[in-house]
């Protein structure tokens, strides 16, 4: 009973937007104020890239392609700036702030793959500013006021992006767990009242050639759920799963279902077999716990 993670990670990814480009206003004024003139069209770029996600339709907001571009951006921009103020203003932390958007950007379990091709590309963007020596892109008109500055800015921003995502991270708990409770209302309003089955074992004893039906409408998703363990099971060994879970006994579903006791038993049987139970699991639990 999982909530579907991608519809509330969906909502949360729109707040989530607006983190960054506050981010990235703070960063525009911050390259205005030292009149960086490539830096303010890069943070102008990013601004405008990132306002134009709030026109994508949902289904490319939750794309993970597009979600993997963005990031790569992100790290390709980090990498530039690394190694234009050099180790001394570390902004290599910044590749932290990425990392720890991945629990909301992505599914760690089933988005592995676009994790793995981040990590990777971080680490050769790392290897190559140190392999060069932060020189790739470095000024060396730079003041070291202005390096300081920027390491301090580095700083702030990392500690503000994890107090973010711990926030959003709460956030998604707590919509999980509504979401959970939502579904368990739904379970319990579904849950047939005696009435229904009472009405379903008086059909039983009258033998009435509606009752498969009624029963597949007081329980909806247990013919669903049993085809999914067994595809092959056929109609009349469908019927003996419904007796069973009526609780009758082998000797009552054998005469409300005008058959011998034999016959029931080879169709109990063929059921084991066709759901792949143990000689250790009792077909009665077993069917009344589905």
């Amino acid at each position: 009973m999982q909530p579907n993670n991608k519809a509330i990670k969906g909502k949360l990814f729109n707040q989530y937007i607006y983190f960054f480009l506050f981010i990235y206003i703070i960063n525009l004024l911050y390259n205005i104020y030292f009149h960086q003139l490539t830096h303010i069209f890069i943070y102008c770029f990013l601004i405008i890239l990132t306002t134009g996600i709030f026109s994508l339709n949902e289904k490319l907001k939750n794309s993970k392609s597009i979600r993997f571009i963005l990031l790569f951006i992100m790290s390709l921009i980090v990498f530039y700036f690394d190694s234009y103020y050099s180790a001394d203003a570390m902004v290599y932390i910044a590749y932290i702030s990425i990392i720890a958007t991945f629990p909301l950007l992505f599914d760690i379990v089933f988005d592995y793959k676009y994790i793995i091709a981040l990590f990777f590309i971080f680490f050769v963007e790392i290897l190559i500013n140190i392999y060069t020596n932060y020189t790739l892109f470095y000024n060396q008109k730079l003041l070291f006021s202005e390096i300081r500055i920027r390491r301090i800015n580095e700083v702030l921003q990392l500690f503000l992006c994890i107090v973010i995502n711990i926030y959003f991270i709460y956030q998604l708990k707590i919509k999980q767990l509504d979401k959970i409770h939502i579904i368990e209302q739904n379970f319990l309003e579904k849950l047939p009242t005696s009435e229904e089955i009472e009405n379903l074992y008086q059909l039983v004893i009258d033998k009435d050639p509606l009752f498969m039906e009624k029963f597949k409408f007081t329980y909806p998703f247990f013919e669903q759920k049993l085809l999914q363990l067994s595809p092959n099971m056929i109609i009349s060994e469908l019927e003996v799963c419904a007796f069973i879970k009526l609780k009758l006994t082998t000797k009552e579903i054998a005469y409300y279902s005008n058959s011998s006791i034999r016959s029931i038993e080879g169709k109990k049987y063929r059921i084991r077999k066709k759901l792949s139970l143990g000689s250790d699991i009792d077909l009665a639990v077993f069917i009344y716990n589905i």
